[in-house]
């Protein structure tokens, strides 16, 4: 394993921090209002990491539900860590433990509050809350692929910045509301340690536009029509009934198999009815409505633009569209009135 065992199993995972139900690994701060309901109740998180920055362990708490201040209404309280020889100490308060769950329950046996030093009005651990079904360890995903094919996505360790950790865990928050049969299914996401993972449904027959290119010249006008065009537009309608603007429609995150496709791949995809784009990233120019290539606006009309541009690929059998023309050829054409025949 090396660097020192890698920190004696990073410290024996925290001294058995792990091995709690309370612990929610790398949860996002996102998530925390819909495990959170009543005052007292807490969980035990690892911290995203800005760069150059240790990870740490953290408690939340909701403090007061009825607080329209964020803020003010979950708490989170860094676990401090330090060595005395070569023993592990976990302190908050100025009172110390030996392992994260002796320093939990001390606060939940003597009903004392968190953060007296810093607050006068502290909060109170009361109950912990366990993991949802939708967490998975990653002993789980070990029995889930026994009992059916899964596709992974993996955030790699060295990529395990805030903003990676941030987005991977929004596409699982959005995907977590999905249930279609032209949308791809989450079966949970594996936060607990590293890696973290994203676990889906596998379907087999790939990437929309791989398929058309494969079968190229074999894949019926019916077929193009009642199973790929169709199947992906009561997909993109089923999102857009759930609030969810995909941004990214486009035959490469469409997966199809057995006369069925699925949208896929929520990277981009945001909650709402609209989204404006703040600041210039890469973008697929050739799928993207006039109003976003103007003014970076986003919203269901602009989705279903780019459904138009999946059907196009559709019936060009994958080939890219815009064939022959840059990017910035393309942007320029589009917002000036140019549609492909």
């Amino acid at each position: 394993m090396g660097k020192k065992d890698k920190k004696k199993k990073d410290e024996e995972k925290e001294a058995l921090a792990e091995d709690q139900e309370y612990f929610h690994g790398f949860l996002d701060r996102q998530d925390l209002p819909a495990l959170l309901n009543e005052n007292g109740d807490f969980l035990v998180r690892t911290t995203e990491p800005n760069s150059g920055q240790s990870r740490q362990l953290v408690i939340s708490v909701m403090y007061d539900k009825t607080s329209n201040n964020e803020d003010n209404k979950i708490r989170h309280f860094i676990i401090q860590r330090t060595t005395k020889g070569k023993t592990a100490q976990y302190t908050i308060d100025e009172k110390t433990f030996k392992s994260v769950p002796d320093l939990v329950n001390y606060y939940v046996d003597k009903k004392e509050g968190v953060n007296v030093q810093n607050s006068s009005t502290p909060a109170y651990l009361k109950t912990p809350i366990s993991r949802q079904e939708w967490e998975l360890s990653h002993d789980d995903i070990a029995q889930i692929k026994k009992i059916v094919d899964v596709a992974i996505k993996v955030a790699k360790t060295e990529q395990m910045t805030k903003e990676k950790i941030k987005e991977l865990m929004k596409e699982a928050r959005l995907m977590r509301n999905f249930e279609h049969p032209n949308v791809v299914k989450i079966y949970g996401v594996a936060v607990k340690q590293e890696p973290l993972m994203i676990v889906m449904e596998l379907i087999d027959g790939g990437a929309l536009d791989e398929y058309l290119k494969k079968n190229r010249g074999k894949v019926s006008v019916s077929e193009k029509v009642d199973q790929m065009c169709m199947g992906a537009a009561w997909g993109v309608e089923y999102l857009h009934f759930k609030l969810c603007i995909h941004r990214d429609i486009a035959a490469r995150n469409c997966l199809y198999a057995n006369n069925t496709v699925k949208i896929s791949d929520f990277g981009l995809s945001r909650e709402g009815s609209i989204y404006q784009l703040t600041c210039a990233k890469k973008l697929p120019i050739k799928w993207l409505a006039p109003e976003t290539l103007a003014n970076g606006i986003y919203t269901q009309k602009t989705d279903v633009y780019s459904f138009g541009i999946l059907c196009w690929e559709i019936f060009a059998n994958g080939d890219e569209p815009y064939q022959g023309m840059t990017n910035a050829e393309v942007q320029t054409k589009v917002v000036e009135g140019f549609r492909m025949e």
